[in-house]
């Protein structure tokens, strides 16, 4: 069987599709096979024996989740295997997914062999040895999680013949990029999956799964946005360990940090861009250097060329460096004003490189909106009200009482901003199996909510701080709160814009909500022992659910 050619789908309805995949057979062939059949597996004959499925009663038509099949009694090492797999569609889009499932020791194995990338980040960007350590114990809970989770479950737009998945094979097959009105995610910027491109080709040559590759891709960049952003708030918090190690702990064993860290799709590059941009950003208010100025354009353009939620990072530097202009800064109007053509330059030609095409497209009529081309095909079942109601306040007996998310069920709070950005930040839109993974949400929901009512509460007393420091400068031992402030409030200003732009509960789920944490994570550290404590325990409880999938 050639991995690439996985998973196999079609449009049509019809009885006994016939999918015949050839395998052959070694010591390391795992034994154990993942299935997932759409609409119904009828029956699976090995070099045509035919193999036992009754027992799985009504996950033969599972689409979602599938299910776990042992086939060693079937294997031969040595022998050239041929799978034949009998399959009815009713109707709709069908297909069906063969994978094998991989134990969970060797998810150990491969994540534990980035060590050494993940020592070289720590120099890179002067990690304290503890926050080192913090970094190496994130891979335990991303292993559970890899080893419980195939690719296509708890992802956004990876499959269907034109997700994320498919760009990537696009380009690795035909060397070349697709039009932006071929596929559903073909609009995106190219960066990421040009990338991504050379991870297929070379788990093609390999002959290995080549979703599993384009995951580990995934987890090198993942890994520079955590150890980037971990080293900004060393440099922010300085000489504050406490608050360091607990806002470093929160951010890499955050629940959504953890699903995200191995699901494909170009949000993982938006977030390695965005920490750079923070990594830079602190670099550079402490020391302003042209070189960490140049960088910090450079990274912003890069995550624009990513994916167009980069936009909030050009915003908030654009400002903060524009304001050097300003006489209280002390800078002189001609260099600030300089630092801002030279940020400019470098972020806005990303920005116009991003734009360029999908506004061309939407100007000649042929996709709905200028920002996201595929809005127009999005379920009308997925719409959400914008009013102010949905804005303010947050639902609390409806957070509480409701432990998942969900983009089409009012029931969960989805109607609600706050509800959604709030609960869907831990485990994005979906639900795991199992009582105990459902007591956990709902006490890490418990302590978010805590979290985040003592976070608005200390906000809005201490808003003074920035104001001060923006007409008066940072006094001596003071943290620069001012980037902090505005990397979280642009975020979140273009999650709302967002929802208002396209009324869908799809426009503020985790994907988008995940940037927020870096400067969310700073200022509860810094907001004294019992934030921090309740931090801590939210990082056991997210341990846990993991721990125990």
């Amino acid at each position: 069987m050639h991995p690439a050619e996985l998973p196999w789908s079609f449009k049509e309805a019809g009885q006994g599709n016939v999918l015949i995949a050839r395998l052959s057979v070694t010591a390391m062939t795992p034994r154990t096979w993942h299935i997932i059949p759409d609409d119904h597996l009828r029956s699976i004959s090995i070099n045509n024996t035919p193999v036992d499925i009754s027992s799985f009663g009504g996950a033969v038509r599972d689409y979602v989740r599938g299910f776990h099949i042992d086939l060693s009694p079937y294997f031969t090492n040595g022998q050239e295997t041929v799978m034949t797999f009998v399959l009815d569609n009713g109707g709709g889009d069908g297909g069906l997914d063969v994978k094998p499932v991989i134990s969970l020791w060797f998810w150990f194995a491969v994540t534990f062999a980035f060590l050494p990338f993940v020592i070289a980040l720590s120099k890179a960007f002067r990690l304290l040895p503890e926050q080192f350590i913090l970094l190496v114990l994130a891979f335990i809970p991303i292993a559970f999680y890899w080893a419980d989770t195939p690719w296509m479950n708890r992802a956004y737009d990876v499959q269907g013949g034109s997700g994320h998945y498919e760009y990537i094979k696009y380009i690795a097959t035909k060397l070349a990029l697709p039009s932006p009105m071929e596929g559903w995610t073909y609009y995106h910027p190219p960066v990421y999956y040009v990338l991504g491109a050379f991870f297929w080709k070379w788990a093609d040559w390999l002959q290995l799964p080549a979703p599993e590759f384009v995951r580990i891709y995934g987890l090198f960049l993942w890994f520079i946005f955590l150890a980037a952003s971990a080293g900004a708030m060393r440099k922010v918090l300085g000489t504050r360990y406490s608050a360091i190690y607990v806002a470093s702990a929160a951010l890499f064993l955050w629940p959504g940090s953890i699903m995200h860290s191995v699901t494909i799709g170009n949000d993982i590059a938006l977030y390695t861009c965005a920490g750079l941009v923070m990594w830079f950003m602190a670099c550079w208010r402490e020391n302003p250097r042209q070189s960490y100025l140049v960088w910090m354009g450079i990274f912003c353009g890069l995550a624009l060329l990513c994916k167009s939620n980069g936009l909030p990072l050009i915003a908030a530097c654009g400002l903060i460096i524009a304001m050097r202009m300003l006489p209280q800064s002390g800078v002189g109007f001609i260099k600030g004003f300089k630092e801002t053509i030279i940020f400019s330059l470098l972020a806005g030609t990303g920005l116009v490189a991003s734009f360029a095409v999908r506004i061309y497209f939407y100007l000649k009529g042929e996709t709905s909106h200028w920002l996201i081309s595929n809005a127009g095909g999005l379920h009308s079942g997925l719409k959400v009200p914008a009013d102010l109601k949905a804005f303010i306040p947050l639902d609390i007996p409806t957070f509480i009482t409701s432990p998942w998310m969900s983009a089409w069920e009012d029931a969960t709070g989805r109607y609600n901003f706050w509800n959604y950005v709030l609960r869907s930040s831990l485990t994005g839109e979906f639900r795991f199996d199992g009582q105990f993974q459902t007591v956990m949400a709902y006490i890490l929901g418990g302590i978010l909510l805590i979290i985040f009512i003592l976070f608005v509460i200390k906000m809005v007393i201490g808003i003074r701080v920035p104001v001060r420091q923006l007409k008066q400068g940072v006094g001596q031992g003071e943290i620069d709160t001012l980037p902090w402030l505005l990397f979280g409030l642009f975020w979140v200003l273009s999650l709302v814009a967002l929802r208002i732009q396209l009324p869908y509960s799809c426009s503020n789920d985790f994907r988008y909500v995940l940037p927020v944490l870096v400067p969310f994570v700073i200022a509860l550290a810094l907001m004294g022992r019992w934030s921090r404590q309740l931090l801590v325990l939210f990082c056991i409880a997210s341990l846990l659910f993991f721990g125990f999938l």
